[in-house]
């Protein structure tokens, strides 16, 4: 891939862990750098050290919830500007306004376009690059 994809860091944090690691094989195939947590906590965990552009979270997961990670990355230090983006299977108004109040950037239902996804994502990296 002749562009800065490989530069670009994405953080996949889902409890099912086949879902994730699909998803982090298809991310490395469009040439980003990926990680992947299987809790919140360590996905909190993962952002401190990986320090990602873009943050790709499951909402219910045990333990720490994709609401309480959104609300602790963007407090954090660390990776307060990354992207936020949920993936969640509950497309609800109280998921979604949830999802809004916790600083997710946009949101993806479960299962979703990986066309749809991986256009925004070259979208969102677009405009970054061009910053």
């Amino acid at each position: 891939m002749e562009n800065s994809a490989g530069q670009h860091r994405i953080l996949v944090v889902d409890d099912n862990q086949d879902a994730a690691e699909l998803l982090q094989m298809i991310l490395e195939i469009e040439g980003y750098r990926v990680r992947v947590a299987f809790d919140g906590a360590s996905g909190l965990r993962q952002a401190a050290d990986f320090r990602p552009h873009v943050t790709c979270s499951d909402l219910n997961m045990p333990g720490l919830s994709g609401f309480e990670l959104a609300l602790a990355i963007r407090k954090s230090d660390h990776s307060s500007g990354t992207h936020l983006i949920a993936m969640t299977g509950l497309d609800t108004q109280e998921n979604f306004s949830m999802m809004m109040a916790s600083g997710f950037d946009v949101h993806f239902c479960k299962p979703f376009s990986l066309d749809e996804f991986t256009n925004h994502l070259r979208s969102f990296f677009t405009t970054i690059d061009t910053r």
